[in-house]
């Protein structure tokens, strides 16, 4: 990563954490924060044991919980990700 740092700029259109016993507290509150405030579209917070996807947009003051599709486009022109959240959950845990 470090070799395409100079190509990168601004934040990214999406950030994706995955919760952890050991990092539940960090991802909820401190990296919630840091990204949304650094200009972050997007943050997802996965909980595999609640099996849902907390999707926070800039200016939300509170998040999305989703359970059943993710559908995300970072652009008009793009098509869409679909992300059937049974199945992610389903094959992640096969």
């Amino acid at each position: 990563l470090g070799r395409l740092s100079p190509r990168l700029e601004g934040p990214p259109d999406v950030t994706i954490e995955i919760l952890s016993k050991g990092n539940r507290r960090r991802d909820l509150v401190r990296k919630k924060k840091l990204y949304l405030e650094h200009g972050v579209p997007e943050y997802w917070i996965v909980d595999a044991d609640a099996r849902l996807i907390e999707r926070w947009r800039t200016g939300d003051e509170r998040p999305a919980i989703l359970n059943d599709e993710l559908l995300w486009r970072p652009r008009p022109e793009a098509e869409p990700l679909r992300i059937a959240i049974p199945t992610l959950f389903d094959e992640a845990a096969s």
